[in-house]
């Protein structure tokens, strides 16, 4: 009996060493070798359908959950960003 008592101790701290582990969330790292257009993030906004916009100091990036479009700016072109930096994002109507 005294033997198992070490064993059952070592056996519950390692499933709960494990099952903190499994909680952890998860983070991943975009650059500009994921798509991102820059580094530098002014700010974020998340839309209804989901989507993540990304206001960067070269345009705006929209973020699917797979890969990054890039909108850069034409300041001729008409409904086009009319600048390269985007400094904040406000969300439309929900």
């Amino acid at each position: 009996m005294p033997v198992r008592l070490p064993v059952l101790f070592l056996l519950a701290f390692a499933l709960a060493a494990m099952a903190a582990r499994a909680q952890e969330p998860g983070f991943t790292r975009y650059g500009p070798a994921q798509g991102l257009p820059t580094r530098s993030v002014m700010d974020l906004a998340q839309d209804r359908r989901g989507f993540l916009w990304i206001a960067t100091e070269h345009g705006l990036a929209r973020y699917d959950g797979a890969r990054f479009r890039f909108f850069e700016a034409h300041p001729d072109s008409a409904g086009a960003l009319a600048g390269a930096v985007v400094f904040a994002l406000a969300p439309g109507p929900a």
